[in-house]
C-alpha cells in the first residue's frame, strides 16, 4: 500500500448515485493545491504557464482516505471514510484574490460506498466550510508491466 497526501483540500461538493445494479454510492468533488508531491507521485509532468486548465491522467485505486483540516483548533473533525476511487483529475488556474497572480488548483473525485458517507460529509462541510485540509489516501501502487515492444527488445538482446 501507498499514501499520497493533497494538501490545500476542500470539498466543493457531494452527489449521490443509485445505479440500476449494484449498491449506491457517493462522489464527493475536491480542490486541492497542485503540489509537486503529488506531480511526482502522479507521473505528471510540469504544466506550462499558458495552459490555464486540462485534464490529467491518472486513477487510484484507494483504500481509505482521512481528511484532517490543518488549522489545528479543528483537527477534532477529522473524518476516516472507504473509499474506492479517486479519479478525474483536472488543472485549474484561478485568480488570486483581488486579482492577484493565478494560483493553480487540482480538482478530482473520490468514490465510496461506505454507508454514511453522505451524512459525514455534509456534517464536515458545516462545521470546517472551506478550511484547508491534508487529504490521505491509501492507495494500491500499479506494477508497471513492461511494453510488449521493451519485452522483444530484451529478448533480442539475450539471443
Amino acid at each position: 500500500m501507498a499514501t499520497i497526501t493533497f494538501t490545500g483540500a476542500y470539498v466543493r461538493f457531494l452527489d449521490l448515485r443509485f445505479p440500476e445494479e449494484g449498491a449506491p454510492f457517493a462522489r464527493i468533488h475536491l480542490t486541492s493545491k497542485l503540489t509537486t508531491a503529488v506531480m511526482k507521485a502522479m507521473e505528471w509532468q510540469e504544466v506550462p504557464d499558458c495552459l490555464d486548465s486540462g485534464k490529467l491522467d491518472g486513477l487510484l485505486t484507494a483504500r481509505n482516505l482521512v481528511m484532517r483540516p490543518t488549522k489545528e483548533e479543528l483537527w477534532n473533525n477529522e473524518i476516516q471514510l472507504e473509499c474506492s476511487e479517486v479519479s478525474d483529475f483536472q488543472l485549474f488556474r484561478v485568480e488570486g484574490q483581488e486579482g492577484k497572480s493565478k494560483k493553480t488548483e487540482l480538482r478530482f473525485t473520490v468514490r465510496t460506498v461506505e454507508a454514511g458517507a453522505a451524512a459525514k460529509i455534509e456534517e464536515y462541510v458545516r462545521i470546517v466550510g472551506k478550511a484547508g485540509a491534508d487529504l490521505k489516501v491509501t492507495y494500491t501502487e500499479q506494477q508497471k508491466l513492461p511494453l510488449e515492444e521493451e519485452t522483444e527488445k530484451a529478448k533480442a538482446a539475450k539471443a
